[in-house]
């Protein structure tokens, strides 16, 4: 009986570490938000040559944490936490990919409006 309540209680314990572990991550959405916008910095500056690239990664990375207002600290659980949950990381990496690929289409159709009217 004794070892049946350690069981009990080592079961809760960890129940309500990962419950308090999930309070101090990102949710998917909020993380898929910030990778698009990591993306889309990564995108526009492989664009730009330059030989501060690591210098100004992490100077575009803080703007872009700052944007959603979200502490580096916080990035970095979040980051350990997805990674750690391959299964999650795959649920978000899909939500960031349909916005990319959203805003990738809209571009497209913003692009053909253009064409179009320069030939009339």
């Amino acid at each position: 009986m004794r070892y049946c309540w350690i069981l009990i209680l080592s079961v809760l314990f960890l129940h309500c570490k990962e419950s308090n572990l999930n309070k101090e991550v990102l949710n998917k959405q909020e993380m898929a938000s910030l990778i698009v916008d990591l993306y889309s910095m990564d995108a526009y500056l492989d664009a730009i040559p330059t030989r501060s690239y690591d210098s100004i990664i992490k100077i575009e990375r803080m703007k872009i944490l700052d944007k959603h207002k979200i502490s580096d600290s916080l990035f970095e659980k979040s980051m350990l936490y997805y990674n750690e949950h391959y299964k999650e990381l795959e649920i978000v990496e899909g939500m960031a990919r349909n916005v990319l690929l959203k805003r990738i289409e809209s571009d497209s159709l913003k692009a053909t409006e253009i064409d179009s009217t320069e030939v009339q």
